[in-house]
C-alpha cells in the first residue's frame, strides 16, 4: 500500500500479528516511541532510520503514525478484546 504524506511516498506493509505486537510490548511503550516502532517496522520505502523518523516533521510524524495503526485497527481491536476476555 502506498501513502502519499508531506509531499512523499511511503510504501508500506501490514504486518502479521506477530510483528504487531512485538511493536507495541507490553503495553508501556511511550506513545511517540509506538508510533516511531510501528513507522519503522511497516514503511517499506524509503528505508528510514530510526534517527529520521525521530527528526520527522510533526505533521508527517503524526499522519504516517496514524494511517499504520488505521491499517491495523481490525486487528488491534481483535488484541484489546482478547485481552480484555483474558482479564474476566
Amino acid at each position: 500500500m502506498e501513502l502519499q504524506i508531506g509531499g512523499q511516498t511511503f510504501k508500506v506493509q501490514k504486518l502479521s500479528g506477530y510483528r504487531l505486537l512485538k511493536v507495541f510490548g507490553d503495553g508501556n511503550k511511550d506513545p511517540a516511541d509506538l508510533y516511531r516502532d510501528l513507522i519503522l517496522a511497516c514503511v517499506e520505502e524509503p528505508k528510514l532510520t530510526k534517527e529520521q523518523v525521530e527528526e520527522m516533521n510533526a505533521a508527517t510524524f503524526l499522519k504516517l503514525g496514524a494511517e499504520i495503526t488505521k491499517l491495523h485497527a481490525s486487528d488491534l481491536e481483535n488484541f484489546q478484546n482478547i485481552a480484555n476476555l483474558s482479564k474476566k
